[in-house]
């Protein structure tokens, strides 16, 4: 996957702050919950984000892969806005 959509972008980053349930992903990222469902398999097809089993409880988390795209992300977005590293 090359180019990430906005929302697969927005779910990356947000659970770069931690691993998340999915309806919380859903509200912080302002996507439709059904949009999210579609998309967690995708970015995991891709190897960036897995679920996770706690208990009754089902998490979002990062991948290795997944903080490696985030920090690309956030390298190539300072990149365009000028901002030195």
């Amino acid at each position: 996957m090359d180019r990430l959509l906005e929302p697969e972008i927005q779910i990356l980053l947000n659970l770069s702050k931690g691993k998340k349930k999915r309806v919380e992903i859903a509200r912080e990222c302002n996507i439709p919950y059904t949009t999210l469902i579609y998309l967690i398999p995708k970015l995991e097809a891709e190897g960036l984000v897995k679920e996770v089993r706690e208990g009754k409880k089902i998490y979002v988390e990062l991948t290795e892969k997944g903080r490696e795209k985030v920090n690309e992300i956030r390298s190539r977005l300072l990149k365009e806005l000028g901002v030195s590293q």
